[in-house]
């Protein structure tokens, strides 16, 4: 199945074109602040490079967030756009899953994929084993108290820090940025991931209604 993904939901974006689970081209960019004028013609350079219109693609998916609000609105609102006036499926996943997804066989670990929020807090997610889904459902927790609360969920598991924020969030503590068992790796949600994603729903004859599909916003907490 021909499927086009966007992720908007970070600095970062990424427009892909997938066959299955077949890559045929990812395109990545800084938005800029500047994505609602870039995104169309990126699409468009993505389809044409892919050798391909957008008449031709059968699927589409979109990163939910959380993240950026104004660039996961444009980009959720762009894919149901494509999918409505075509009347293709629509997938919407987890931007944190997509996120996740490369270290999913790494033995005894746990994932805790974040994403930024406030300066002092992140939205995460918290993965182990062959997931098919996080433990719970992303929720705003303290950049200090993210590792606990992974080794709560896993206790003696190695944990993966995982994210925009990685970083952020492992240098809360001295102690745990010189812990082995802990580790940081930037990386941020791409469109590819999305598409590898979006794929296993769609073998399986499954999609989202496209009316109803909307952005997967978490609240940060209340200042004062």
């Amino acid at each position: 199945m021909l499927t086009l993904a966007l992720d908007t939901s970070g600095e970062i974006c990424s427009v892909a074109l997938f066959e299955g689970d077949r890559e045929r081209i990812t395109y990545t960019f800084r938005h800029e602040r500047h994505l609602s004028e870039r995104l169309p013609a990126i699409i468009e350079f993505v389809l044409s490079d892919g050798r391909t219109g957008l008449q031709d693609v059968e699927a589409f998916a979109v990163g939910l967030g959380p993240g950026s609000f104004t660039g996961v609105r444009i980009g959720v609102t762009m894919a149901k756009g494509f999918a409505w006036a075509l009347g293709k499926p629509l997938v919407g996943v987890s931007s944190l899953d997509a996120v996740a997804l490369p270290f999913r066989s790494l033995p005894d670990t746990v994932i805790a994929a974040v994403t930024p929020t406030r300066r002092t807090e992140v939205v995460a997610a918290f993965y182990s084993g062959d997931w098919t889904a996080p433990i719970a459902e992303p929720a705003v927790v303290a950049n200090a108290d993210v590792v606990a609360a992974a080794a709560t969920h896993f206790p003696g598991q190695r944990i993966l820090i995982c994210g925009e924020a990685a970083d952020l969030v492992l240098s809360t503590t001295s102690e745990d940025s010189n812990n082995p068992r802990i580790e940081a790796r930037f990386t941020y949600p791409s469109a590819a991931a999305i598409a590898r994603l979006a794929s296993l729903r769609l073998s399986r004859g499954e999609s989202d209604n496209t009316e109803a599909l909307v952005p997967l916003y978490v609240t940060p907490t209340p200042v004062g």
